[in-house]
């Protein structure tokens, strides 16, 4: 048994802005201090370990 797939119909239907398409390169930044205060309750729940491994770079 042989099964094929050809995507080109999907790519296809992709909108004309497609983010893959842009002629210039976006940047983005991450600010590693907010991402863990946002994700402060579920690192809570990591062990105290890896707790210890995140806040010491916190300031990154």
């Amino acid at each position: 048994m042989s099964i094929s797939f050809d995507g080109g119909e999907l790519l296809q239907m992709l909108p004309e802005t497609d983010s893959t398409q842009l002629e210039k390169a976006i940047d983005s930044t991450l600010v590693f201090k907010d991402l863990l205060r946002d994700k402060k309750d579920s690192i809570s729940q990591l062990s105290a370990k890896q707790q210890a491994k995140l806040k010491k770079i916190r300031t990154i």
